[in-house]
């Protein structure tokens, strides 16, 4: 553990570091814009890197891999990267002015800048506001396992979801006679939904097969604890689990799929052994990077050599690009009307009986709607992202209040749900991984109503399994 003088001196240095950052991006986007409407863009993705920042530098109890570090890396990665990656190759690429800026000028993003700016100020207010954390009931904490139940659990697991994955792939009657096919096999016909674009069987079948998932966390976290050898029954079950995980996102072109399943494991060893190994990581990551770019590749029907590295990871409508943002914040209301918190309620629709559903699809298929208003594009959906999300409900006003409760619900779930991982509760910590990481991922990729059914999806079905699996050791 650091003095509380060595821990005043890193955060002193780390500060340096980051205002020389700081002011050598100001000089280069300077030169890079001449000064120009661009420039806006590049000081107000700065100052939200600043600024969250700022947030994490003045927390003593700050956890390397808590939300507020991965907002800050998502802000890095598709605000201020992004924004260089636009002014710098708005006048040679194509898929800069005809995709994200599609037909709109530099100086017309300046406005959805600042919101995005405005976002992020609000919701480091929040995260810097503690609540007292939701003490979790000893019986949820304390749960332990039941080896036969669990080794008779995750095997059924297993059988499940290979079986339900090759039931899938024959719904979806789709030739695979060619790479473009990987793609379009996730669509029954152009035009489509997300409410219609699996039909009802298909769509059990695929989650069916993503049964698996959770007697994978809870192996991952025996291995983490060296409970088992792959030489083994467990390991068996591991490599069984570990397969059909990365077979499903690979068939459907889901990069998500795999990337959050990874970073849910680099969570629980961080946490587990209290550091990060860099060489595994390389290794394990490196194929992996390869395999999404394959899947980048074939979801946008080209061959692998199509694009440059920089095209491939910016060149995309994702988490908090500037483009996607400024289109959605300047059409409302000319092209779509303020929502006024209907869209903030619309996942419940899920839920809800045949009489009672919402029948609007400006708000229960909110990302087609915007694909089709502000994009021109029946295909695909074009989710908002949370700060847009609340622009489009209340404006400005919606942006300030929410990014606010936002910021002070991340914080406060952070700080219930880490600690009783402390005290070796394995499902707390599978629970903090899960929600922690899709949580900022999925608010500011989607929206709110996505978030919410993402995370009820991943966590039932560890629950289900905790509940079958495993026995309740009571005091």
């Amino acid at each position: 553990m650091l003095s509380s003088k060595q821990a005043n001196i890193k955060v002193l240095k780390t500060a340096i570091l980051i205002l020389i950052f700081c002011f050598f991006s100001l000089i280069f986007g300077f030169v890079a814009t001449d000064g120009g409407e661009g420039f806006i863009l590049i000081g107000t993705s700065l100052l939200s890197v600043a600024i969250l920042s700022a947030t994490i530098l003045t927390r003593k109890d700050y956890f390397l891999l808590e939300p507020i570090t991965y907002i800050l890396l998502i802000v890095i990665f598709s605000f201020f990267l992004k924004s260089f990656y636009v002014i710098l190759e708005v006048k040679s690429n194509p898929i800069v002015a005809n995709k994200l800026l599609f037909g709109m000028g530099i100086e017309n993003l300046s406005y959805g800048a600042l919101i995005l700016l405005l976002g992020l100020i609000f919701l480091s207010i929040g995260y810097s506001i503690k609540l007292p954390r939701l003490k979790i009931p000893n019986k949820i904490t304390t749960i332990t396992v039941s080896k036969k139940r669990f080794i008779l659990f995750s095997f059924a697991s297993i059988c499940i979801s290979y079986i339900s994955f090759f039931l899938f792939v024959d719904s979806l009657n789709v030739s695979l006679s060619s790479l473009e096919d990987l793609s379009r096999k996730r669509f029954q016909g152009e035009g489509e939904t997300a409410a219609s674009r699996l039909d009802s069987l298909s769509y059990i079948y695929y989650r069916l097969s993503l049964l698996a998932k959770a007697p994978m966390y809870f192996l991952i976290y025996f291995k983490l604890k060296n409970r088992f050898k792959w030489k083994s029954l467990y390991g068996f079950l591991l490599i069984g689990c570990i397969s059909i995980n990365l077979i499903v996102p690979f068939f459907i072109s889901n990069k998500a799929g795999i990337l959050l399943p990874l970073t849910d494991i680099l969570v629980m060893a961080y946490i587990i052994n209290r550091k990060i190994n860099f060489k595994k990581i390389i290794l394990i990551g490196v194929p992996i990077l390869l395999v999404l770019s394959f899947i980048a590749s074939v979801r946008a029907g080209d061959s692998i050599a199509g694009h440059s590295v920089a095209d491939r990871l910016f060149g995309d409508r994702y988490l908090m690009g500037i483009t996607k943002n400024a289109h959605i914040i300047n059409g409302v209301p000319e092209k779509i009307d303020f929502f006024y918190g209907e869209t903030l309620i619309a996942w419940s629709n899920i839920f809800l009986p045949e009489s009672l559903k919402f029948d609007n699809k400006a708000f229960t298929e909110l990302d087609y709607y915007i694909g089709s208003r502000i994009f021109d594009n029946d295909f695909s959906g074009i989710p908002p992202g949370i700060i847009s999300e609340m622009y489009l409900n209340f404006g400005a006003a919606g942006v300030i209040f929410g990014m606010l409760l936002i910021g002070i619900f991340l914080r406060w779930m952070h700080h219930t749900l880490l600690y009783p991982t402390k005290e070796n509760s394995p499902l707390m910590l599978i629970l903090y991984a899960i929600i922690m990481v899709r949580l900022p991922v999925f608010l500011f990729n989607n929206g709110l109503g996505v978030t919410i059914l993402k995370i009820l999806a991943d966590t039932l079905i560890v629950l289900i399994f905790i509940f079958l699996a495993m026995k309740i050791k009571r005091n």
